[in-house]
């Protein structure tokens, strides 16, 4: 007898009924007449639903009248002081109940149990300067051409994180548009203003002038801050800001930091281990000091004519720009061409002879 002519034989197994059919590969497998797995696929059920079944409700679960009555006893023990989120964790930590805040919020309305909370209130100076700082906010000079003929005169900057097994550090990063190099970075233990400014400095450090040059970045507030704005200012350097949270705005800085996770840390320490935090921030922070150098000194690109950057930027000074040739005869005893060669305000002759055929 064929084996999936055994399943119809049990009672009951053609109604769709999944508890049924669960029940028909438990008398099966019992019986010894096929895998678990097989067994599963004939009955159009996953193997993990089924051993979910034969293993039986989770004794964690509880009833909504149980977990109200923990909720109640907390609310007595806090003098009605928990807001939902603390309720969760106080479950968590006190009864051994992991359930999620909305759930929790859920059950207190249910219960009437919800508390009395001071929404956070600001002074009008607060929201009048936060007015003010949208308002006047630099505008996006970039808007997404994230290309340059001259080195050292734009570039994309932005902050991304550095998540270890015991803490998060932030490394800030500026890179020039005309070769993809880094030229200044800062890594802080916290994702502020002044990370931001010291990267600025660097920034300032590395390449001395800093007139007229545009450094870009997204609309986050570290970028918007006074402090930040008006060391921008003192340096000469025109701020540019993309729209807030729009990141293809910044998407030549996004494009970096996607290389950096990739080629730095996963490669290292694999995707999962960075991941799920199981490497030190330190650690991580001294790959990253490590790889920088690495990225704009010895790693070549197809863009750059297989260049690193630095090489690239070292083999083009004076950057990119087309150069305009303009040919002319001059008549005379020596009959000859000059050609004038226009290239960044330089203008240069050479003259030829005219060749005789």
């Amino acid at each position: 007898m064929l084996f999936f002519q055994l399943l119809p034989l049990i009672p009951e197994f053609s109604v769709k009924n999944q508890k049924k059919r669960f029940e028909a590969i438990q008398i099966l497998v019992r019986e010894g007449r096929g895998n678990v797995r097989r067994l599963c696929t004939i009955a159009g059920v996953s193997a993990k639903c089924f051993y979910a079944h034969e293993k039986g409700p989770s004794q964690k679960r509880l009833s909504d009248e149980q977990a109200i009555s923990f909720i109640r006893e907390l609310q007595e023990s806090y003098g009605n002081s928990l807001g939902y989120r603390k309720m969760a964790d106080r479950l968590k930590d006190g009864y051994g109940v992991e359930l999620g805040r909305k759930k929790v919020l859920s059950l207190m309305e249910k219960a009437e149990t919800l508390s009395c909370v001071r929404r956070k209130h600001f002074s009008e100076e607060y929201y009048l300067t936060r007015r003010q700082m949208k308002d006047t906010a630099p505008p996006d000079l970039i808007e997404r051409d994230f290309f340059s003929m001259e080195p050292r005169i734009r570039f994309v900057c932005d902050i991304t994180y550095l998540t270890g097994c015991d803490e998060t550090w932030y490394l800030n990063s500026i890179l020039d548009l005309f070769n993809g190099e880094i030229v200044a970075w800062s890594i802080g233990e916290h994702c502020d203003t002044p990370l931001c400014t010291k990267t600025l400095e660097m920034l300032k450090a590395e390449i001395i002038e800093t007139d007229g040059i545009i450094v870009h970045s997204d609309g986050g507030s570290t970028y918007n801050a006074y402090a930040y704005r008006e060391l921008c200012s003192f340096y000469g350097i025109r701020q540019s800001m993309g729209v807030k949270m729009t990141c293809y705005d910044n998407a030549r800085m996004e494009s970096f930091n996607a290389v950096f996770k990739t080629e730095c840390l996963y490669a290292r320490y694999g995707k999962s281990a960075v991941k799920n935090r199981r490497i030190l921030v330190r650690e991580l922070a001294a790959r990253a000091e490590e790889f920088i150098p690495y990225y704009n000194g010895k790693r070549r690109k197809d863009g750059l004519n297989h260049m690193t950057p630095v090489e690239y930027r070292m083999e083009n000074p004076r950057g990119t720009y087309p150069a305009l040739f303009e040919k002319r005869f001059d008549k005379g005893e020596n009959e000859t061409y000059t050609i004038t060669v226009t290239h960044m305000g330089a203008v240069n002759e050479i003259v030829l002879p005219r060749l005789l055929q």
